[in-house]
């Protein structure tokens, strides 16, 4: 986008072409600019073409709109008397929170449980490439981690997401 300066003279031109019912594609050439330059120029310096559907538009006085009820035994109203109605719900004191559920601690099974002789890693932060993802525990609980045992190594020298336990448990093989 240029940032163009046009001189006085040529915004007078534009303001008396307009005043006179010009359309912008009528005006451009006349000014050696085009249309959008013009359409421009005179949003910017507020400035009402012919057809022009932005600016300052005449206001319909607002009517109280009355609603009307959808079913017998329904309470219709205006639309200021249930805004009011709203606003005052929305004033009115809360109940107090409810309790949080409790939550029952993990259940360990023996698929789920680390080998009793391998680290527990207490976070993902701590788990680097080598340790075996394998998660234990809920993970709502704050004792929730991971196996953390020494991961396979992999024949292209990166490692697989599990230890050797735990790798067996995630993909059993067919017998």
């Amino acid at each position: 986008m240029r940032n163009e300066t046009i001189p006085e003279d040529v915004v007078q031109t534009v303001r008396d072409l307009a005043g006179r019912g010009l359309s912008a594609s009528q005006i451009g050439p006349q000014v050696g600019k085009t249309r959008s330059a013009v359409i421009g120029l005179c949003h910017r310096r507020g400035i009402v073409l012919r057809g022009s559907t932005c600016g300052p538009r005449p206001r319909r006085p607002q009517q109280e709109t009355r609603l009307e009820p959808k079913k017998r035994g329904s309470a219709g109203g205006t639309i200021t008397a249930i805004r009011a109605k709203m606003k005052a719900r929305a004033q009115a004191p809360c109940a107090p929170p409810a309790e949080p559920a409790k939550i029952a601690p993990p259940i360990e099974s023996a698929d789920t449980a680390p080998a009793p002789d391998r680290p527990r890693i207490a976070s993902v932060v701590d788990l680097e490439p080598h340790h075996c993802k394998w998660p234990i525990g809920d993970p709502r609980h704050p004792d929730f981690g991971f196996c953390g045992a020494t991961a396979l190594l992999k024949d292209d020298g990166s490692y697989k997401p599990y230890c050797a336990d735990h790798d067996r448990q995630a993909r059993p093989r067919p017998e």
